[in-house]
């Protein structure tokens, strides 16, 4: 019966969040944002190529999946960041969406320790959804004639960033190009995200160092917020915590998406790699003990031997 329960309540959330929601909730943003803000694009002089796959609620049969890669580089010649970015997300039983562009972010040396840079980004995104690939037990009237529903429409994202060295702040607009809207029972929506965050970079000694961050995320009437921070060992080892808060307005309050998440890392030879678990802890969480497993894999590649000196947020 529970699981029934649960199999319902994803079927009704995707559904929903599904014609509102088109980026991906993601932990490790931090360490590639270029999907979100591409004013982020070329933060690093070497080629970065970053992965990271999203499993939610482990070990539940027909949860939501995301995968990520972002790849780009500084070009010092023009003054820019020039990268890709594709992601594919099943975000229920039956739907999933596709979100791939191209990104470039200008940046201006407003002193030699201060960076300030406009991005955008420029792709398409494909939302479908199979309503054939549902088990009904009564599919009833409501439903009837539905079946597989697939729109692509063009994409455009914008953003700024304006980074000191112990501080980052950001501010990005999402889905910018027509909105993927159809007639039928569902409506497919890239919907526009509006994102505020700001990150500090603080060393408490020789060896340690603390990243507390904040990011807003507005979409339509959901609005969220996520408190963390992350400890740094020698610059090379990771762990931390991060807390979502649930929308005081999200037209699905009664799943309360509010999680706490745990956080770990290391980072060696240009590699680094990342864990990260999301525990619910509003109202689903009755339903379905498991949380949000989330793997990032990250490589770097130096671009020449002797880097040229330039400040990185």
């Amino acid at each position: 019966m529970k699981r029934r329960i649960l199999l319902m309540m994803m079927f009704v959330a995707s559904v929903g969040a599904f014609a509102q929601n088109s980026d991906v909730l993601l932990t490790q943003q931090w360490f590639s944002r270029i999907n979100r803000n591409p004013a982020a694009t070329g933060n690093s002089d070497d080629f970065d190529f970053f992965l990271l796959a999203r499993n939610q609620w482990t070990g539940t049969d027909d949860a939501p999946q995301t995968y990520l890669l972002n790849a780009h580089s500084y070009y010092d010649k023009i003054h820019s960041g020039i990268g890709i970015s594709f992601y594919y997300d099943k975000t229920g039983i039956s739907d999933h969406q596709i979100n791939a562009k191209l990104t470039y972010s200008y940046q201006i040396d407003l002193k030699e320790d201060m960076l300030l840079s406009f991005g955008v980004s420029a792709g398409i995104i494909n939302k479908a959804i199979d309503y054939s690939e549902h088990e009904w037990e009564d599919r009833g009237d409501y439903f009837e004639g539905i079946e597989k529903e697939s729109k692509t429409a063009p994409d455009f994202d914008f953003g700024i960033e304006y980074s000191i060295p112990k501080f980052l702040f950001g501010a990005s607009i999402t889905h910018l190009g027509k909105t993927v809207k159809n007639d039928k029972f569902s409506d497919l929506r890239a919907t526009q995200h509006h994102y505020l965050y700001a990150r500090g970079n603080f060393p408490l000694s020789e060896k340690w160092d603390i990243t507390p961050s904040v990011v807003y995320q507005n979409v339509g009437k959901i609005n969220t917020l996520s408190i963390g921070t992350n400890f740094f060992f020698k610059k090379q080892f990771w762990f931390g915590l991060d807390y979502r808060t649930p929308s005081p307005k999200d037209i699905f309050h009664d799943f309360d998406y509010s999680t706490l998440t745990a956080m770990l890392g290391v980072e060696f030879n240009k590699w680094r790699i990342g864990l990260a678990y999301d525990l619910p802890l509003g109202r689903l969480r009755n339903i379905s003990k498991v949380g949000t497993a989330e793997l990032m894999l990250s490589l770097r590649i130096p671009r020449s031997k002797v880097p040229e000196e330039r400040f990185i947020p």
